[in-house]
C-alpha cells in the first residue's frame, strides 16, 4: 500500500504490468529477474478526490489509462497555482 501523486510511480507500475507479459527468459535478457512484473488483476489503484471520496482507476493489460497520468499532473499544477496565487495576494495586499 502506497500513497503518491507521482506520475513516475504510475509509469513504473505501467512498466511492471507490461513486464508481466514477457517470459522469464525475456525478462532476464533485458536485465530483470524472472519473477518481476505485476499482473493487472493483482493491482488496485484508487484516486482520492478533494471531497474525500475515492474512485478506482482502470488498470488493464495495457496498463494504467493515459488520462490518469494527465489528471494527476493537472491536479498538482492547479494546487501549485492556487498556492502561488495565495502568496502573491498576501505579498501584494
Amino acid at each position: 500500500l502506497i500513497t503518491t501523486h507521482s506520475p513516475t510511480i504510475l509509469e513504473e507500475l505501467n512498466s511492471l504490468i507490461h513486464l508481466s507479459k514477457l517470459t522469464k527468459k525475456e525478462k532476464i535478457r533485458i536485465g530483470y529477474k524472472e519473477h518481476e512484473g505485476i499482473k493487472p488483476e493483482n493491482l488496485r489503484i484508487y484516486r482520492f478526490k478533494n471531497d474525500g471520496t475515492a474512485e478506482e482507476v482502470v488498470v488493464s493489460e495495457d496498463g494504467i489509462e493515459e488520462d490518469e497520468f494527465s489528471s494527476v499532473v493537472v491536479e498538482l499544477s492547479n494546487r501549485y497555482a492556487e498556492i502561488e496565487e495565495a502568496i502573491w495576494r498576501k505579498t501584494n495586499a
